[in-house]
């Protein structure tokens, strides 16, 4: 054959190869890449899954610490118990020691229903405060060019009183977690 024959048939079905077994190799390769999302995805949702059930242990875990906490101040209940048995007991005690020592035992128990609650409202507020630090939710390109410039305005004006508002619940939210521990921390009379 001479040098300026080309046989372009032959070189058109080398192209063609060439390109088959490159968009074989790429679904090949995205074949691949996409069952080992899958399996990433699946170890995510397994992760999130154990995660999920550590977090429930840990709230079943604080109702038997809360009961703990109560059959600390058991002794101290106990105590107080063991106070009114002997007056009963003796039988010479006077109405008004009975009536103080039953005061002072009921007085004990509601300072801890009081504490136990207090504690789980603190809880509840740095979850509440928690789950409102959220991500924000934003309008696209799209959506937001097809707006009127009253919605837009409207929706910058919601915006600005949301944020206004979370911060206020934050400032109150910490406030309130320090107005709980101060109120925790001083007895009842």
């Amino acid at each position: 054959m001479n040098s300026n024959n080309i046989n372009y048939k032959q070189k058109y079905q080398e192209l063609k190869m060439k390109f088959m077994e490159s968009v074989d190799a790429a679904f090949r390769l995205g074949f691949e890449q996409g069952a080992l999302q899958a399996q990433q995805d699946q170890v995510a949702q397994q992760q999130q899954m154990q995660q999920q059930a550590q977090q429930d242990q840990m709230n079943t875990v604080q109702p038997e610490q809360e009961q703990s906490q109560l059959d600390q101040g058991g002794s101290e209940l106990d105590q107080h118990i063991a106070t009114l048995e002997s007056m009963v007991g003796n039988g010479n005690a006077q109405p008004e020691e009975i009536q103080k020592a039953l005061h002072n035992l009921k007085s004990f128990r509601q300072n801890q229903l009081q504490e136990i609650e207090l504690q789980k409202s603190a809880k509840s507020i740095s979850a509440i405060s928690q789950a409102l630090h959220k991500p924000v939710f934003k309008l696209g390109i799209q959506a937001s060019h097809n707006m009127t410039s009253n919605s837009k305005q409207a929706l910058g004006m919601q915006h600005k009183i949301v944020e206004d508002i979370l911060n206020k619940w934050e400032k109150e939210e910490s406030k309130a977690v320090h107005d709980i521990k101060d109120i925790v921390k001083t007895p009842l009379s």
